[in-house]
């Protein structure tokens, strides 16, 4: 989970901060990721019959005026201070949290993020970014075998897709029978 959490916000720091970074499909992806990591933590941390809806991808919408902007802002201000206040009156009646309570959610958080099924695009973001924090040129669309990207002396280039060649792997049956083991499998 340490894991999403950190791609999503590297990835979003680069979006806020460098309007030329990343592309459409990339931002589908970490949305898809962000909405993922949500259920689970709804799941983990929230109510414990939580069914989460069916992902919707966003579609275009279109822009509003000032005064509409204005008006969702004033209503959202108002919202915030009305959470901040019920923050507040939860924070002073709450004296500790049960260990037991804990222990039980900390165990319900391993195994859901154990569960958690990645598609091959977030797989991919996911090592993109950790060959690129330890000093790797990664982009798994850009960098690929089949457009041409071969090795460059003195880069440490991730390069995707990479053909690998057939391997024979021979076991010696005679040998496996002597130390009365029984193959599982045969090549």
């Amino acid at each position: 989970m340490i894991d999403l959490f950190h791609t999503i916000r590297l990835k979003g720091n680069k979006a806020v901060h460098k309007p030329e970074y990343g592309d459409t499909d990339e931002a589908k992806a970490l949305l898809h990721m962000a909405f993922r990591l949500s259920v689970w933590f709804m799941e983990v941390y929230g109510d414990w019959k939580f069914k989460a809806p069916a992902y919707q991808e966003p579609s275009k919408e279109n822009l509003i005026s000032k005064a509409e902007l204005e008006e969702i802002t004033q209503l959202y201000e108002n919202k915030l201070a009305q959470m901040e206040e019920e923050l507040q009156r939860v924070r002073s009646e709450q004296l500790y949290v049960n260990e037991g309570y804990k222990d039980r959610r900390r165990k319900r958080s391993l195994r859901s993020g154990s569960n958690l099924q990645l598609t091959e695009d977030e797989t991919r973001i996911l090592i993109d970014q950790q060959l690129m924090d330890a000093g790797w040129e990664a982009d798994s669309k850009k960098l690929r075998f089949s457009k041409g990207t071969r090795p460059e002396k003195g880069k440490n280039l991730a390069i995707a897709e990479w053909p690998l060649k057939k391997v024979l792997i021979r076991l010696n049956l005679n040998l496996i029978s002597r130390i009365n083991l029984k193959p599982a499998f045969y090549l």
